[in-house]
């Protein structure tokens, strides 16, 4: 999976997950900056090298400071690996899992966001710098099998789907004609538009059990 980029849309997006996490009782404790004077840590930059908060990732996303999804991604785990760096297993790890609840949660909302395509293992490729390495494909077995779960879709959800691709792709949008040749140069496009489908089909599936 490769990275992309940002729109003002998604950072927005991402900037009401983060807000959400830094209300929740999990992440008050990262919701702002570590006041290291007040709080006595007087060797708290000397062991943490890049200090970071929620507060201070959501003002970056609202600030097109990320140009890339994988500069926001790191920038949110090096809030909880700046958590464990520091403090590992102390007060018998309440750190430690305040770090890991946080940072859970907020992979599973950024789950819920509509074209950002990512998991828990992208999530941990970006952070390792993995995945920019790799190329992403969407072969032609692939787009067949994507074409069936589209034929599947209720209309409306299938002229939405068809309209969202046609305006990536930037070719005209026929309502009357919803059949589309799909085009494997840009792979990260139909890999959104496989997630997208997938997001639809569920609600048919589970109404036959």
């Amino acid at each position: 999976m490769s990275d992309i980029t940002l729109t003002e849309n998604i950072a927005s997006s991402i900037a009401n997950v983060i807000q959400n996490a830094a209300q929740r009782k999990v992440g008050q404790i990262f919701a702002s900056p570590v006041n290291h004077i007040e709080l006595g840590l007087h060797d708290y930059l000397q062991i943490v090298k890049k200090p970071m908060d929620l507060g201070t990732l959501q003002h970056n996303l609202l600030n097109n400071v990320y140009v890339k999804l994988s500069d926001f991604v790191k920038d949110c785990a090096q809030i909880f690996n700046n958590c464990r760096i520091y403090n590992g297993n102390s007060q018998e790890g309440m750190y430690m899992r305040l770090a890991n609840e946080c940072e859970d949660y907020i992979i599973a909302q950024l789950r819920k966001i509509k074209d950002l395509n990512i998991n828990d293992v992208i999530y941990r490729q970006m952070v390792n710098g993995d995945v920019l390495q790799s190329t992403p494909t969407f072969g032609i077995y692939k787009i067949q099998q994507l074409v069936i779960k589209m034929d599947s879709l209720d209309p409306q959800d299938l002229s939405y789907c068809v309209q969202w691709y046609c305006k990536q792709q930037q070719i005209p949008f026929d309502r009357n004609n919803l059949k589309i040749q799909f085009s494997t140069k840009n792979p990260e496009i139909l890999m959104q538009l496989d997630k997208m489908v997938d997001d639809l089909t569920p609600k048919k599936k589970k109404s036959k059990l």
